[in-house]
């Protein structure tokens, strides 16, 4: 570096040197970025199970997945209802079993079933100790302090608020041990937590993630997040790359594709994970996404199509534009 920089100070003087400092730090930041985005990439890479065809479970449009067939299960964790419960239900028509549903946001689910139990409850990651701080702050301070009116008082409730619902949600490995779970190795486990997932695959330990034989996860964010770095991102698929095999993917058109340091990348995707040891003989994806039991989630808009690294067959090193 120093080397570097005297080149710059000989020849353009000190203006010349904090201008090449700027390029050449500019020019570097470029590059990891573009080899984390690579990674991110390489970490999606899908596979074909020959021996398990494909069913779809769920309506038309988005809160429908598409998953692999083959399999019995012993229970459905399901986070993040919303107003949907259709995956749920055509669920329990294939595997008569207990769906265990979270969801803070909504007092109520949907539509009923006897094989239905709904906790007003969402999931997160770990109770980190400044977020405690926080939230005891902000409470007391709505307490001792008079604000009748005005901008502040109407900050500190929202502020309340979200930290409330925080406190409200729980790990999903305290879920499973409230419920005995936490020793099974047949559940299902469907998520759409909106950005959420990343914090509470993080806190999820290799037992807890092995409770799972399949698993549907909608994951957000993928082209940049304020709250989650690249690397964390990358982590998040390679943890579970270590015990499943990615074998669906469905870009999510609510959202568009995003061109991120010369690659492709939806911002939001449905992905469909197995546990390695129930599908041996995989192999590298032939498939063409979307594919025939796909649906676009906004049904008014043309679906995505993944004609691009490291989803299409033909695009094995290099990202080509989407087909319009």
């Amino acid at each position: 570096m120093q080397r570097i920089m005297s080149i710059f100070v000989t020849k353009k003087g000190r203006k010349g040197a904090i201008w090449g400092q700027r390029k050449f730090f500019k020019h570097t930041l470029t590059h990891i970025h573009s080899i984390m985005v690579q990674a991110l990439l390489q970490a999606l890479q899908v596979y074909d199970a020959p021996h398990h065809r494909k069913n779809r479970l769920g309506r038309d449009f988005d809160g429908g997945y598409v998953i692999l067939d083959g399999f019995e299960y012993g229970k459905l964790y399901s986070y993040g209802v919303a107003d949907d419960v259709s995956f749920e239900l055509d669920f329990v028509e294939h595997h008569p079993v207990l769906v265990q549903l979270y969801d803070f946001s909504i007092d109520e689910l949907p539509a009923l079933h006897p094989m239905f139990k709904f906790y007003k409850e969402g999931v997160r990651g770990e109770w980190r100790l400044e977020k405690a701080w926080i939230f005891y702050l902000g409470y007391s301070l709505a307490r001792l302090i008079p604000l009748k009116t005005g901008y502040w008082r109407t900050v500190l409730r929202k502020f309340i608020r979200r930290s409330w619902k925080y406190t409200s949600c729980k790990t999903l490995q305290n879920q499973l041990q409230r419920n005995q779970d936490q020793h099974r190795d047949d559940l299902f486990l469907k998520m759409d937590v909106e950005g959420s997932e990343y914090e509470v695959f993080k806190a999820m330990s290799d037992r807890t993630l092995n409770c799972f034989k399949q698993i549907v996860i909608e994951v957000h964010g993928l082209e940049g997040d304020e709250y989650v770095t690249m690397a964390e991102k990358i982590a998040f698929f390679r943890r579970l790359n270590q015990s499943f095999f990615l074998v669906h993917a469905h870009a999510n058109n609510f959202r568009p594709i995003h061109e991120v340091a010369g690659h492709l990348i939806p911002s939001v995707i449905e992905l469909t994970y197995v546990r390695k040891e129930l599908i041996p003989g995989v192999r590298p994806s032939e498939t063409y996404f979307p594919g025939s039991l796909d649906r676009a989630c906004n049904p008014v808009e043309k679906d995505h199509v993944l004609d691009f690294y490291p989803f299409s067959p033909q695009s094995k090193a290099a990202n080509t534009k989407p087909t319009k």
